[in-house]
C-alpha cells in the first residue's frame, strides 16, 4: 500500500471520528422519549390540579406528583446535566417552586360571614303598608376560623324600577358609613342580626307604585359587611329588592341581586 493511499485512509478514519462525536454530541442536547413523557405526566396532574375541587388531600398528592415526575427529567436535561451544580441548583428551583405553587393553592381554613335579610316578626312585610321601612339582616360566621373586627354599612332604599341594582349598590357604596357589629364571631356562632331603616316613610301613595300590578317603584335592601380572618380582609355583600314579580311567593319578597350578594377578599 502506498504512503499516499495511507494517508487517505487515515483521513477518513479521523473524519469518521469527527462525525461520530458530533452525533454523540447532537444525542447528549435531546432529550429522550421517558424523560420527555415524563415532563408531559407532570403537566397532566398540573391540569387535573386546576380542574379538581381543591382539598388539602388533593394539592398535596398532585404537588407529589408533579415533582416526582420532573426531578429525573430535570436531572437530565441537557444543559444542566454537564455540572453537577448546575443539576443541584434546578433541583432546589424545582422544589421552591412547588411549595410556591403549593402555597398559592393550598386551602386554607377561612371564617366566612353568612348574611339573610328577614322581615321584622312585629312588623308587616313592606311595602304592603305606610310607615318607616326596616327590615333585620341576619349574620353569622359559616366557616372554620374567627371572624374578627367585622363591621356593617346598610340601608333600605326606594328606588324607581328603571334603577339597576349595579347603579343603585355604586352609589350606596360611595356614601356607605361602616360602624361595628361584633369584635369576634366563633364559627357556629348564634346567629346576630342589624336593623336597617329606610331613607325615606313610605306614605299612603307609594304602596300602589310599589305593590300594585305594574309596580313604578321597588323597595331594596343592601349592606355590605368588612371584616378579617387569618387569612385576609374580606367584604361580604348584601343587595336584594322586593319585587313579587321575580320571586314570587316568598317572604319576605326578595329577589336577589346576583352581582351584589358574594365575598372577595380586599388585600
Amino acid at each position: 500500500m502506498s504512503k499516499e493511499q495511507k494517508e487517505y485512509i487515515e483521513s477518513l478514519r479521523t473524519r469518521i471520528r469527527e462525525l461520530e462525536a458530533e452525533a454523540l454530541q447532537r444525542d447528549s442536547m435531546r432529550i429522550s422519549g421517558g424523560d420527555f413523557a415524563m415532563f408531559c405526566l407532570a403537566g397532566a396532574i398540573a391540569c387535573v390540579l386546576w380542574l379538581l375541587e381543591r382539598s388539602p388531600w388533593t394539592v398535596c398528592l398532585c404537588l407529589l406528583g408533579m415533582f416526582l415526575f420532573l426531578v429525573f427529567p430535570i436531572w437530565h436535561l441537557p444543559w444542566i446535566k454537564k455540572s453537577k451544580s448546575r443539576r443541584v441548583a434546578a433541583e432546589i428551583i424545582l422544589a421552591v417552586a412547588i411549595i410556591w405553587i403549593g402555597y398559592e393553592l393550598f386551602p386554607l381554613r377561612h371564617g366566612n360571614l353568612a348574611r339573610r335579610i328577614e322581615g321584622r316578626p312585629t312588623d308587616p312585610v313592606f311595602p304592603y303598608h305606610a310607615g318607616k321601612p326596616k327590615l333585620d339582616v341576619w349574620y353569622t360566621n359559616t366557616g372554620e376560623k374567627p371572624i374578627r373586627n367585622a363591621r356593617i354599612a346598610g340601608e333600605i332604599r326606594i328606588v324607581p324600577v328603571t334603577i339597576t341594582e349595579d347603579e343603585m349598590f355604586a352609589d350606596f357604596k360611595q356614601k356607605a358609613s361602616f360602624v361595628p357589629t361584633e369584635n369576634e364571631i366563633a364559627p357556629n356562632a348564634p346567629e346576630g342580626f342589624k336593623t336597617l331603616y329606610g331613607r325615606e316613610e313610605i306614605v299612603d301613595g307609594d304602596i300602589a307604585l310599589l305593590s300594585g300590578p305594574a309596580p313604578q317603584k321597588k323597595l331594596c335592601a343592601v349592606a355590605a359587611f368588612l371584616w378579617q380572618d387569618d387569612t385576609g380582609q374580606y367584604e361580604s355583600d348584601l343587595c336584594g329588592c322586593m319585587e313579587p314579580n321575580r320571586n314570587p311567593g316568598a317572604i319576605p319578597p326578595f329577589g336577589y341581586s346576583k352581582g351584589h350578594n358574594g365575598t372577595w377578599k380586599t388585600n
